[in-house]
């Protein structure tokens, strides 16, 4: 072979390649001056960041009723009870004369455990029940708020939970024979108790009979168990639903035509109205229960800004510390990054916005307790006083970083794109405060359920997306009523585009599993994400990519 010539041709590959260039002028005529942009990224830490306790978030939970305690050297007690009603499924009950109670009980079949240590899975609790005091209402439904209760045990002994089981009260004597005389006192002239438009009302029931409480102790020394049971009465096989074993029975000797007999009657645990449960089951529908989970937590003392503490940002579950991010300071900072530019705020686009809440690495086994999901959200006061939690992520995009929690580099990075550039829009700074971005606890829910709908396709998305961030920014942004339509039901003050698109997608007849991703307040969280620091790369900070029309 001829090296020589081999050489030669190379070289003059190399030759004819190295006279190409590039021109990024051409067809710059055939623009629009109005279309051209230069483009930015810019990156500045985040310094007022405050810890809040996020109490007024909704204890109302459809799903579960969750109880329990641990303790930890950092974050205290954290503490789970629960409330919910015993409501009949029927909504005729006849009780015959003189009715005895035989047994009354309940069953809740265990859902899963949180605990901080892996040690704590197993470990004994005693459970104890208590008759509430005064009725769920709707306005109580901060999981801060502490639950009406009295301080008579109504469980026969004291049950005991291993993490492993259902949980199983059986109620005393002396409850049932109160529950019985409730139901006679709201019974007709005929002795038949009838619920309804018919008689009782809801109001007249949960008066009488409000429901019960279930609790356990703190543990004696650092450790313990969040249990988490499931509520609802209805599974679903082959692609219907049908009747579990989460119930509870009241079971009489009462005298009926002369003859004494026993007779069973189902109640279900956490109803809250009159609904005709074998309409719903034989439709192939869902009718939804509901529990109170309160949160009681030691950590209020660490709220306030990181700066004033030790400058560390704590995460925790239920009701307890939350990052808040300043909404005024991204304003602030963006707004005199544009102006060394010599532009207006309101001339720029903002590309991408990534809030970046780095940590250090944690042993292995207490990532665990890191949240899966810290969802950026906003909390927005309605006219009644109560709060509304917005989720600012775009979900309708795929490649839109949620707030996963990356293992690999120890960092969250929600996108907030949408609600950065709100905050430059915005004329007035009054309402700025409602800005500010809280960062809720997400975890991905497994559930057999409808799907299938037509409101899957990647057209119905994009309306569905369009119309939520219109009624969330569109209708004068600080809420104040309509925005709380797409939620699931008036018992959750938690929203996002996720929540409506699987509200629409319900409609479907086919069943499936799917993975729908739920604001998580039942849970044990424990997470320690970095603070300030002279390290811009290992401190929460805001990255920004942003274009502003050329001149």
């Amino acid at each position: 072979m001829n090296f020589s010539r081999l050489f030669a041709a190379a070289a003059a590959i190399i030759t004819v390649t190295s006279c190409i260039g590039e021109n990024s002028e051409v067809g710059a005529s055939f623009i629009d001056d109005g279309q051209s942009y230069d483009t930015y990224v810019y990156e500045f830490p985040l310094e007022e960041i405050s810890l809040q306790m996020a109490d007024s978030l909704s204890g109302y939970s459809y799903a579960r009723v969750v109880i329990g305690s641990i303790n930890d050297p950092v974050y205290g007690v954290t503490r789970r009870e629960s409330a919910f009603t015993l409501f009949p499924a029927m909504d005729t009950l006849d009780l015959g004369k003189n009715p005895v109670p035989v047994k009354m009980d309940l069953h809740l079949a265990l859902d899963t455990v949180s605990v901080a240590d892996e040690s704590q899975m197993r470990i004994l609790q005693n459970v104890y029940a208590y008759e509430l005091t005064d009725s769920l209402r709707r306005k109580r439904t901060g999981t801060g708020n502490s639950i009406p209760r009295s301080t008579t045990r109504i469980s026969e002994g004291i049950p005991v939970i291993n993490g492993s089981d259902s949980l199983s009260i059986v109620f005393t004597d002396e409850f049932a024979r109160k529950y019985i005389k409730c139901i006679q006192e709201m019974a007709g002239e005929d002795g038949v108790f009838r619920g309804g438009s018919e008689g009782a009302t809801v109001r007249d029931f949960m008066e009488k009979l409000p429901g019960i409480a279930v609790v356990t102790d703190d543990p004696v020394g650092y450790g313990g168990r969040i249990n988490l049971f499931s509520l609802s009465c209805l599974s679903v096989l082959s692609g219907y639903y049908y009747r579990n074993g989460n119930e509870a029975l009241l079971t009489i000797n009462s005298e009926y035509g002369g003859v004494r007999k026993d007779t069973t009657f189902l109640l279900l645990p956490g109803e809250m109205e009159w609904l005709s449960e074998a309409s719903y089951i034989s439709g192939n529908n869902k009718f939804y229960q509901y529990a109170f989970n309160s949160t009681i937590h030691s950590t209020k003392p660490m709220t306030g800004r990181i700066s004033e503490h030790d400058n560390k940002i704590y995460v925790e579950g239920g009701g307890g510390l939350k990052p808040v991010v300043s909404a005024a300071e991204i304003r602030s900072k963006l707004s005199e990054m544009v102006s060394s530019l010599g532009r207006d705020p309101g001339d720029i686009i903002i590309n991408k916005a990534s809030l970046i809440l780095p940590f250090e690495a944690p042993e292995y086994t207490r990532f665990g307790s890191f949240p899966s999901i810290l969802s950026p959200t906003c909390m927005i006061e309605n006219y009644d006083g109560t709060f509304t939690f917005a989720g600012l992520t775009d979900a309708s995009v795929s490649t839109e970083d949620q707030g996963d929690l990356n293992r690999s580099t120890c960092v969250y990075a929600p996108d907030i794109s949408f609600h950065v550039q709100e905050i430059l829009k915005l004329k007035s700074e009054e309402k700025l405060k409602n800005y500010d971005v809280w960062l809720l606890n997400v975890h991905a829910e497994t559930e057999e359920k409808a799907s299938g709908s037509i409101y899957d396709s990647e057209y119905y998305r994009q309306l569905m997306y369009a119309s939520y961030y219109n009624s969330l920014y569109g209708g004068g942004y600080g809420g104040y009523g309509g925005y709380g339509g797409y939620g699931y039901n008036s018992y959750s003050n938690y929203y996002s585009y996720m929540m409506l698109a699987q509200m629409y997608a319900n409609s479907s007849s086919t069943s499936d599993v799917t993975t729908t991703y739920e604001l998580d307040k039942d849970r044990y969280y424990q997470a320690v994400l970095n603070g300030p620091s002279e390290n811009i790369l290992a401190s929460p900070r805001l990255k920004v990519i942003l274009s502003v029309p050329k001149r």
